[in-house]
This record gives structure tokens, C-alpha cells and sequence, in this order.
């Protein structure tokens, strides 16, 4: 069974942020921006350890396609998740867990 997903407001402002940012390059790119974020928040869902703890028990995922990382935390007891950030590869490991 899938674990409950709860997703942080900051996060759906970054999405969109990135999807205006690839809307200017190409209506597809936007698209399939968000169509992989939700193919991997889903299997987030259905494998919640999957990716490590890095920090402070915080788990990254890194998309396939684009550069960027889901970071959430996953919390067995309730098995419920959060997703914190979607960040870009390049950004300093710090501001990924703040």
C-alpha cells in the first residue's frame, strides 16, 4: 500500500517556478517536467526507503531526466511522507536541507 504523501506549499511555488522557467524553452519540456516530478513522487509513494537517508532524515531522490531532486522524509511509524524541496542538482548541499 501506498504511504500517505503530503506535499509542502513551498514545493508546488518551486514547481511552478520551473515549469514557467521550461514554458519559455518549449511547451513539451514543461510537460514532461511535470509528468516526471509525478512519476517519481508516486514511486516515492510506493517505495519510500528506496532512496538513502542523507541528512538528518532526509531522503533525495534524483529525477531521470531533469536535473533536479525530490528531497522529502518518510516516516514509517505513521507511514506518512513529506516532499520538502524540488531543487536542482547544482544547488550546495546546505540550502537542500534547510
Amino acid at each position: 500500500m501506498a504511504a500517505k504523501i503530503t506535499v509542502s506549499a513551498k514545493v508546488y511555488t518551486e514547481i511552478e517556478q520551473i515549469i514557467d522557467w521550461y514554458n519559455d524553452k518549449s511547451d513539451v519540456a514543461a510537460t514532461n517536467f511535470l509528468e516526471e516530478v509525478n512519476h517519481f513522487i508516486l514511486k516515492i509513494a510506493r517505495n519510500p526507503e528506496l532512496y538513502a537517508i542523507v541528512v538528518h532524515q532526509f531522503r533525495q531522490c534524483k529525477m531521470k531526466v531533469f536535473p533536479y531532486y525530490i528531497i522529502y522524509r518518510y516516516y514509517a511509524l505513521s507511514h506518512k511522507i513529506v516532499i520538502h524541496k524540488i531543487i536542482h542538482v547544482k544547488r550546495r548541499m546546505d540550502k537542500r536541507f534547510e
